[in-house]
């Protein structure tokens, strides 16, 4: 995996921390809104989505299989035009 600059790991981790306060519930909003960014930055894969989260892969994508949703719905759902 392509470790990201430090830059924009700090920026996405700000979005992140400032999400979990407002949407403590709604996980799959927290990582929709994470990819709009991330898809901007080319680093919109799994494990990289989860590394910001901290967590593995596997975890994600139980967490949000929790809310009968997948990883690759919300990517594809993703539209910064629309959402961001």
């Amino acid at each position: 995996m392509q470790e990201a600059d430090p830059e924009l790991r700090r920026l996405l981790q700000k979005q992140i921390d400032q999400l979990e306060v407002g949407n403590k519930d709604d996980f799959p909003e927290q990582v929709r809104r994470v990819l709009c960014t991330a898809l901007l930055t080319n680093h919109a894969k799994a494990d990289q989505v989860a590394a910001l989260f901290p967590m593995h892969t596997r975890t994600l994508h139980r967490r949000l299989k929790t809310f009968d949703t997948s990883f690759q719905e919300l990517a594809d759902q993703s539209s910064c035009a629309t959402q961001c």
